[in-house]
């Protein structure tokens, strides 16, 4: 389309933005007002994953997401800051910032699960809403996000100041 003189070419950006804010927000009060017991329940009663026939976007556990990883090779897809993740990440995490998610930067894969990691669980959560409305079938939160994975002790890379990460694992209690 030819563009006249003093006419300024619209971006789709802000209206994704706009439907990622309302996911994140959504999410965000969804995930405080404590909307995933059926979750937890899951994991008391010791069910097992399955591969879902239709779409699917759950909040796991910690120890519920480290299974994903584990059975289905679930993608780690960490939407933190690049500054956030420079301080500690999940093993074999990928960086997909929220910013990079909003303007349609990134290439997942949509037959693959995936794990979706933030500081907390908000973010992610709201990730995952959008995700599902481009077509995902098994997008998954890390419910509490990575201070939630830290907390249990599970596999966490902390970068030292020479650039080498390394891997942190949490002092275990001693059986005295």
């Amino acid at each position: 389309m030819l563009e006249l003189p003093g006419e300024k070419k619209k971006s789709p950006l802000p209206k994704v933005l706009f439907v990622l804010m309302v996911a994140i927000l959504v999410g965000t009060v969804w995930y405080f007002a404590g909307g995933d017991e059926a979750t937890e329940e899951a994991v008391e009663e010791g069910q097992q994953f399955f591969v879902p026939s239709e779409p699917e976007f759950l909040s796991l556990l910690p120890a519920e997401a480290y299974e994903l990883i584990q059975e289905r090779k679930a993608v780690i897809v960490d939407v933190r800051s690049e500054a956030e993740r420079a301080e500690v990440s999940i093993p074999g995490s990928i960086s997909v910032p929220l910013t990079k998610l909003a303007a349609g930067e990134f290439d997942l894969p949509k037959e693959q699960a995936l794990l979706l990691v933030c500081s907390v669980g908000g973010r992610s959560y709201g990730a995952g809403l959008y995700l599902m409305q481009q077509g995902y079938l098994q997008v998954y939160n890390l419910r509490g996000g990575i201070n939630a994975w830290s907390r249990e002790g599970l596999p966490l890379v902390t970068n030292i100041a020479d650039g080498e990460p390394e891997v942190a694992e949490k002092e275990q209690p001693s059986d005295k």
